[in-house]
């Protein structure tokens, strides 16, 4: 079998919408699963799960779930699929920036002279399926077009590779045998084929090509030249990747400025992490706030060069922000902020060429990097609101924003004074302590203009052993907690 002199490969997620929501719903899996879209007015089946097999891709919702009367319908998430491609055309950028994206879970790459780089086209063909999650189950299919490169990833086992002979009648004969609805026409033009008895490749490349186009016209002479495993469309690049987002919940509403620059600074501290973004620059960033009372708040700077430091990015936003609007608004938000995202775009090409291993000492240091990056992140103190009077919320520990000195909540007795401790019991076993003496005693409450309001009633404690503690009392709910002030 000789391998086609100019190759050209098909990267396939086969069901990527399904494997999508499965991995953001794995209570469902197993289940039959229909991904449906076109609007409320006339859904048809987008995707489906192997359980769901009755459903047929590209017809109306209605007649699905009326074979698949156990299935489950989610609206496609568009967004999210877009997001994962994206994701997925990051991590074959790693490998070879000749890609085109096709409908969702299909990439094409033109692998002329490319194998050269690896030590050969085995170990080529393995580092793009390794470029992507086993999660996505990758195939991987090799032909001398993209149709028939195509073909060969979906006869290709989930994780593997299949190679078409460069031969054109060889690969006419390997295409025979598959069925007509596995080419790229409309789901009514599939339905007539079979009317007319023609159910395989094999039977429509045995047709003439004049009758099938006087009967479907252009459309079926594209699909009998195809049929044939004939297709001369290039592989046309796409700009490599379009954005990189991450996402931040705040531990509470916040209206401040030095909690707000602190969650930037936490988001990017990730961003940068993201393989993405390696060795390539920005010229874009958008952020985008929640707001408690309801709405969003928007941030963004578009630069004349691109950033590819993570801290040059963050003076950028953080000085953008200070700097007052053309007509002296200010730039921050107006209320409580209880959800931050970054979004960078206008990604440039990388500028380094890669080694022709699989894992290089190149990409261990970097991996190692980006280990000693996130273990640095993990034990570092944020600012959050330092100068507040709830001790929780002053700082925060990495890029997660975990608050410090959390209460926790504590057994009290009182005595004669129902609103004073008596005996404390630490550890919630029993063990009461008896309070010798109250050292201090203060209320606080929140600014009154806060969604939620705090009320609680704070008490320094001697204990009998001589061990110091303070505790307060929430004012609303009568609960006892401990808190390191």
């Amino acid at each position: 079998m000789h391998s086609p002199e100019n190759p050209i490969g098909c990267l396939l997620v086969t069901h990527l919408p399904a494997k999508a929501e499965l991995r953001r719903h794995p209570e469902l899996e197993g289940r039959p699963l229909i991904i449906c879209d076109g609007g409320a007015g006339r859904p048809r089946v987008l995707d489906r799960t192997p359980q769901a097999g009755e459903a047929r891709i590209g017809e109306p919702l209605e007649a699905a779930l009326s074979r698949c009367k156990d299935a489950v319908a989610l609206w496609a998430d568009t967004e999210h699929y877009e997001e994962v491609s994206n994701d997925l055309l990051a991590a074959l950028a790693e490998v070879t920036d000749r890609i085109e994206p096709g409908e969702p879970g299909t990439f094409h790459l033109d692998l002329t002279g490319v194998a050269r780089l690896y030590g050969g086209p085995d170990n080529l063909h393995q580092t793009l399926l390794a470029a992507c999650d086993s999660h996505w189950r990758p195939r991987l299919g090799v032909a001398a077009g993209k149709f028939p490169a195509r073909c060969a990833a979906l006869q290709a086992e989930a994780g593997g590779v299949q190679c078409l002979p460069g031969e054109r009648k060889a690969v006419r004969r390997q295409l025979a045998p598959l069925p007509v609805g596995r080419l790229p026409v409309p789901l009514e033009m599939v339905d007539r084929l079979r009317i007319f008895g023609i159910h395989t490749f094999g039977e429509l490349a045995r047709q003439s090509a004049g009758a099938v186009e006087a009967q479907f016209g252009p459309a079926g002479r594209r699909a009998w030249e195809l049929a044939r495993g004939m297709d001369r469309e290039p592989v046309v690049p796409a700009t490599l990747p379009v954005s990189v987002q991450e996402q931040l919940d705040f531990p509470f509403p916040s209206d401040s400025v030095t909690m707000l620059e602190s969650g930037l600074q936490a988001l990017s501290q990730r961003i940068w992490q993201r393989r993405e973004l390696h060795n390539r620059g920005v010229r874009r960033a958008i952020v985008r706030g929640s707001l408690a009372e309801g709405g969003t708040w928007h941030f963004e700077r578009t630069l004349n060069t691109a950033v590819s430091d993570g801290d040059e990015m963050l003076r950028i936003l953080r000085s953008g922000l200070a700097a007052r609007s053309p007509d002296g608004a200010s730039r921050y938000p107006v209320g409580e902020l209880e959800h931050l995202t970054l979004t960078l775009s206008g990604l440039s090409r990388r500028t380094v060429g890669r080694q022709h291993i699989l894992w290089g000492d190149t990409d261990k240091v970097q991996a190692q990097t980006r280990l000693a990056g996130r273990l640095a992140g993990a034990g570092r103190l944020i600012p959050l609101e330092p100068e507040s009077r709830l001790p929780e919320r002053r700082w925060a520990l990495g890029e997660e924003l975990n608050p410090l000195n959390m209460p926790r909540p504590v057994a009290v007795e009182s005595g004669s004074r129902p609103s004073l401790p008596h005996r404390v019991d630490l550890a919630g076993k029993g063990r009461w302590q008896r309070v010798v003496r109250i050292l201090d005693l203060w209320e606080v409450e929140t600014e009154w203009w806060r969604r939620e309001q705090v009320r609680r009633r704070y008490c320094r404690l001697e204990l009998d052993p001589g061990k110091r503690i303070t505790v307060f009392r929430d004012l609303e709910s009568g609960d006892w907690f401990q808190q390191d002030y």
